[in-house]
């Protein structure tokens, strides 16, 4: 494993720590399932570092971690950066770079992290969920998208991504559901809620990490009944990533020079 793969890794088994110790259920990514139950490589691509909560469990992690933060490590979300790219949550090792020249304000802590996706139930009210903002270009989202850029004017931005974080805590938390939806920029996937009724732990590069109980399932609905046969893509660093395990993000800024100059207005 190279640098950058050995700091996620160690955040994966931080993760693991803070889990354990604060009764938190996770799993790992279908990617990183693979990899531990298949003995696939651990992926090349720094944006690969995902596990997967409920969003109960999500919200607990994040007290957890307010609760007893750790030195050199930073968790981000809607609720305490109002510029954070989405409804998940970041854990990061601060004394690393990860940074898209493209995006950045997506992140306060541009460090080598890993992601953490929520797993929404059923929503609570049908009528709420049509009301909230989505990624697709519907005329109804565009009009909603709209509202929230006008509401974001008058109680200020922060107010508002922290207002929206609370109402998707509330919408998809339902205790009875019988389905889990994962939700990425160009990927839906929809689990029964068996499949994360139990998990197991497995080893992956030495280090015990957990996996739904299901993980034969849970690889077929992710990807495909010959879901063994995946191979990892070839991974080549976009132009626009900037990223080191040597070299921290504020060391990066204070030799890049200006903050300002690289941040969309």
């Amino acid at each position: 494993m190279n640098k950058k793969q050995k700091v996620i890794l160690s955040l994966l088994q931080e993760i693991d720590e803070i889990c354990r110790r604060n009764k938190i259920e996770y799993y790992l990514s279908p990617r990183l399932t693979l990899c531990a139950v298949e003995g696939k490589p651990f992926p090349q691509n720094p944006m690969f570092g995902i596990v997967l909560m409920k969003v109960a469990d999500m919200e607990r992690f994040r007290k957890a971690v307010d609760e007893d933060p750790r030195e050199r490590r930073a968790l981000e979300s809607l609720k305490s950066n109002k510029w954070f790219s989405g409804l998940y949550l970041r854990y990061t090792n601060t004394d690393t770079l990860c940074l898209n020249m493209d995006n950045t304000r997506d992140y306060a802590f541009p460090g080598i992290g890993v992601s953490i996706f929520p797993l929404r139930s059923e929503a609570e009210s049908e009528q709420a969920a049509s009301r909230f903002p989505t990624d697709d270009r519907s005329l109804k989202n565009r009009l909603n998208r709209t509202w929230m850029r006008l509401r974001c004017l008058v109680n200020g931005r922060q107010r508002q991504a922290s207002r929206l974080y609370d109402r998707f805590l509330r919408l998809y938390q339902k205790p009875e559901t019988g389905q889990y939806t994962l939700k990425r920029k160009k990927q839906t996937t929809v689990y029964p809620a068996g499949i994360f009724a139990k998990s197991k732990r497995v080893e992956m590069e030495g280090v015990k990490l957990q996996v739904p109980a299901k993980t034969e399932e849970y690889l077929t609905i992710s990807y495909g009944k010959n879901y063994k046969d995946v191979t990892e893509p070839r991974y080549v660093t976009p132009i626009a990533l900037a990223v080191s395990a040597r070299v921290s993000y504020t060391q990066f800024w204070k030799e890049a020079g200006d903050f300002d100059k690289y941040c969309k207005e």
